[in-house]
């Protein structure tokens, strides 16, 4: 055989064998899951015959979903497997495989749990949620970021102690309170990574968030807009009140939308009318705490004429002063 022919045909069989190389993705292994959430799979080869097993049966058996997708040549197979809620006390033996090719992929699952403490706030008292990895994971770092935004010790009144698996806030406030992101990084293999994301939640009474005017001055058959700046976490439920204890209920002329996230913290009132005028408070509960925004609301302008008498109503900064004249 000539040489530039058996250099050929030793190209085509290398290309051959690395088609044949199956092809597991995420490429992590051991592969880390965490308690209670899905662990998902796919590996691919230029095969046919390409299948998963669970502990040695097929993945329905173990109560996995799968899934299966060849190119459209019918050279290429993708199989994928899916299960939700991963229990702690599961540790699969997982093997994709192909005969053809006469290769098996083990790959290796640990799952681990994580304890996560959450805490309500005290106002003026330093706070502590807690966010710890089990001692399974060999290697874990943990860190901690609120809305985005990452928390170290320089992070003001923030302290972060026992490996920044507890989370402290000193002299915390109602605008503490909310969900804290806890991110667990643990080691899948040399210089490969997983990083696993939790919600921590510090919850705390609503707070008026924003120094709004108490006063406002409308005008007859104008709109007033009323908005009550509260936040919290739980997201507070928000009512309001007019002239006492009576109910502000949705109407043709009135509506409640939501402001900042809270639904109905937007007060709308259309053609106004004198019967509008006086004291409004939103107050906003969420089981931890309540608190009130009052507003003076006065509505300026307008004329009465009654037969028989001509009576004159002069409304100004909310004072209504009547002028009748007998004929």
């Amino acid at each position: 055989m000539k040489l530039w022919m058996f250099g050929l045909l030793l190209s085509q069989f290398s290309k051959l064998l690395k088609g044949l190389d199956i092809m597991v993705d995420p490429p992590y292994n051991p592969f880390w899951v965490l308690e209670g959430t899905t662990f998902r799979a796919s590996c691919s080869a230029e095969v046919r015959d390409l299948e998963w097993f669970i502990d040695g049966s097929s993945p329905k058996v173990s109560g996995y979903e799968e899934w299966r997708n060849s190119t459209t040549d019918g050279v290429r197979t993708t199989v994928t497997i899916s299960k939700s809620k991963m229990g702690w006390d599961v540790s699969p033996n997982i093997i994709c495989r192909s005969p053809s090719a006469g290769k098996d992929v083990v790959v290796g699952v640990n799952i681990f749990a994580a304890y996560i403490r959450n805490a309500n706030i005290s106002e003026g008292n330093d706070v502590s949620v807690e966010c710890r990895p089990d001692s399974s994971p060999e290697v874990s770092t943990v860190s901690w970021s609120r809305d985005g935004a990452p928390l170290s010790n320089d992070s003001g009144r923030v302290i972060l102690l026992e490996n920044n698996t507890k989370l402290v806030i000193l002299r915390s406030t109602p605008a503490d309170a909310g969900v804290y992101t806890c991110n667990m990084t643990l080691q899948a293999g040399p210089k490969i990574n997983q990083t696993f994301t939790q919600p921590v939640t510090l919850a705390g009474k609503p707070y008026l968030f924003e120094k709004m005017s108490s006063h406002v001055q409308v005008y007859l058959n104008d709109s007033l807009y009323l908005t009550c700046p509260v936040k919290g976490y739980p997201s507070p439920e928000v009512y309001w009140l007019h002239n006492g204890d009576t109910p502000v209920s949705p109407s043709t002329r009135v509506t409640m939308s939501t402001y900042e996230d809270v639904a109905g913290a937007r007060l709308s009132v259309r053609n106004l009318t004198t019967a509008d005028m006086g004291l409004y408070r939103c107050a906003a509960e969420n089981g931890l705490g309540r608190v009130v925004k009052t507003f003076h609301v006065g509505v300026t302008g307008g004329a009465l004429t009654c037969t028989g008498h001509v009576i004159s109503l002069v409304l100004a900064a909310g004072v209504v002063t009547w002028v009748m004249r007998v004929e």
